[in-house]
């Protein structure tokens, strides 16, 4: 799970820097969390550290919506 304190540091070292964006799906993975490793027949995790490519699948909209929407402001 993300600490919210440490995402707020990060922002903050990068303020200053042009070009970085962040981009927080916190909320579509920890809600999944509650429930374990899957959740809505959905496997999340494939180790202790990476998505498996099924739920990776399932947030590519969402991130995809975000970069998207970065690209834009960027013209």
């Amino acid at each position: 799970m993300l600490d919210p304190a440490i995402f707020e540091a990060e922002k903050s070292g990068a303020r200053d820097l042009e070009n970085i964006h962040f981009i927080d799906l916190t909320d579509q993975v920890c809600q999944r969390m509650f429930a374990g490793r899957s959740t809505s027949a959905r496997v999340m995790y494939r180790d202790n550290n990476h998505f498996t490519a099924k739920f990776a699948d399932h947030l590519m909209p969402l991130l995809e919506a975000n970069l998207l929407s970065i690209l834009g402001e960027a013209r």
